[in-house]
């Protein structure tokens, strides 16, 4: 049974689409939300997130924080095929 994302990782989602969806792609944020993404746009999301990391999750040495260590298990959870969305 795949596993869904926690309401953890459904907040940080929520976070990342909140700073960094294009104005022009508000229908990724209801796909992402109900895990109807295209492999496309999977990987859209994903680097919205990446970036999200870039500027957030990186400590000055440019090792993960927790938040990017986080981040990092967001990106790894979209682009797997089988993620659900919480249903909480």
């Amino acid at each position: 049974m795949p596993r869904k994302l926690n309401a953890e990782e459904m907040a940080l989602l929520h976070e990342v689409l909140e700073r960094w969806l294009p104005p022009e792609r508000p229908e990724l944020r209801e796909r992402a939300e109900r895990n109807t993404l295209s492999a496309i746009e999977r990987r859209e999301v994903s680097e919205l997130i990446t970036k999200e990391l870039m500027a957030t999750g990186l400590a000055p040495n440019d090792e993960p924080t927790q938040r990017g260590l986080r981040l990092e298990a967001l990106i790894d959870a979209v682009m797997r095929s089988d993620w659900k969305p919480n249903d909480n």
